[in-house]
């Protein structure tokens, strides 16, 4: 039998969780007038387990390796509201392949990635109703891909963005910096301010055009880009 513990034991409970240097959720469970108090994982811990699942799926989808691009490919995934690039988890060094294989050179981390996190960190920056993503991938992009890409979202009702680095003007290419705002601009005004499910990006003079797909967790958006791939783990 479960006693109800006293308030003194309640207020000790709370000491002690505000003075974790990681303050884990806490969840309240009433059952037949018992109390008990359940920790859960903390939500960085629940971020870094998602992206390594998600990158366990790669490893076990040898085909993908024809679409990884020639920068590597990288999953990241962000805290809510994420500020910073320490906001958003990825692969520390990206993902290459081996043996025919995808395989993550490094650990999962937070503040891992500086292009794709500042994609995410930029969409949720946008300030536009329905703009923020927190998970993306990036894919190799071909012209069969492309049509591909496209026939797959407009059978799936999903958004397909679009932009064409060759119209970013020179004096924004010069500056560092400036290409990311440029980009996110173009790739909203294409969706009409929505945040794209799909993205592609070609035309950039000594930048490699790349596909990416957007979502809301590491596994989800890996799901997604095989499911538009065509590819099973």
């Amino acid at each position: 039998m479960v006693r109800k513990p006293k308030k003194e034991s309640a207020r000790t409970a709370e000491r002690l969780s505000s003075k974790s240097a990681v303050k884990p959720s806490i969840t309240f469970f009433f059952f037949d007038s018992h109390f008990l108090l359940l920790f859960t994982m903390d939500e960085r811990d629940l971020i870094l387990q998602d992206v390594r699942k998600a990158v366990d799926k790669l490893g076990s989808t040898p085909a993908f390796s024809e679409f990884v691009p020639e920068v590597r490919c990288n999953i990241v995934y962000s805290l809510p509201c994420p500020r910073t690039k320490e906001d958003v988890a990825a692969v520390d060094g990206r993902i290459t392949i081996v043996n025919g294989a995808p395989k993550a050179c490094g650990d999962v981390k937070f503040g891992a990635s500086r292009h794709l996190s500042a994609v995410i960190l930029a969409l949720n920056a946008s300030n536009i109703h329905g703009a923020q993503k927190r998970a993306c991938i990036n894919i190799r992009f071909t012209e069969a891909l492309k049509r591909r890409l496209e026939a797959f979202c407009e059978r799936n009702g999903l958004t397909l963005g679009h932009v064409d680095r060759g119209r970013e003007p020179p004096e924004i290419v010069r500056e560092e910096g400036r290409s990311l705002p440029w980009v996110i601009g173009e790739l909203l005004g294409s969706t009409g301010g929505k945040a794209p499910d799909f993205y592609y990006t070609c035309g950039g003079v000594g930048k490699e055009d790349m596909i990416i797909c957007l979502g809301d967790s590491a596994t989800g958006v890996v799901a997604d880009a095989l499911g538009f791939l065509g590819l099973k783990g």
